[in-house]
């Protein structure tokens, strides 16, 4: 039995559809490397996953370093108060990680590309802060990891002594993980 889908996903879903369609077309006419598949797969789970931000535009036309763009249109209560739940945030993880779900349907296992390295940076930094700045870690609990202050640039952290432990990081790393 198939799963089913909110009607307001069945547009997302249609209109993804047709542009893996186009992507394919595209591919065909101008090689695989010309058309990324990711941009469809941030757009389909993002209007997938709900509560999440609607899709606003997608670009399947690579630009400067960036395969494609997927903008999705932030709500206003959102865009003032500058607050992120923890659903959010791992929404926004899962989004990140839907290029490279895509590239693995598209592309195959063994074909992926690294199309999806800002993808993975933007998750690394967000799993990163949601253990170390915003207490969403039971092991770490209500505390900040390292601090914000200085330029590294300016050589501060290196001068800086540390406020944790080694062990304490091999717990914020585990736990990095265990979020992505």
């Amino acid at each position: 039995m198939a799963p089913s889908l909110p009607p307001s996903c069945w547009r997302s879903v249609l209109l993804l559809s047709i542009l893996l369609v186009a992507m394919d077309q595209m591919a065909m006419a101008f090689g695989a490397v010309a058309i990324h598949p990711a941009e469809a797969g941030h757009a389909l789970v993002g209007s997938l996953i709900p509560e999440y931000d609607p899709v606003a535009k997608i670009s399947i036309i690579p630009r400067g370093q960036a395969g494609g763009l997927t903008f999705f249109a932030p709500s206003e209560e959102r865009l003032e108060s500058g607050l992120y739940s923890r659903s959010y945030l791992e929404n926004q993880i899962a989004v990140a990680l839907g290029g490279r779900v895509a590239e693995v349907v598209i592309f195959g296992q063994n074909n992926v590309t690294t199309g999806a390295s800002s993808d993975f940076m933007q998750v690394s930094r967000v799993a990163r802060q949601m253990v170390e700045r915003f207490g969403f870690s039971k092991k770490i609990g209500h505390v900040v990891i390292g601090s914000s202050g200085g330029n590294p640039f300016m050589g501060q952290h290196m001068s800086s002594q540390s406020d944790f432990s080694m062990a304490t990081m091999d717990i914020v790393d585990s736990e990095v993980r265990e979020l992505v």
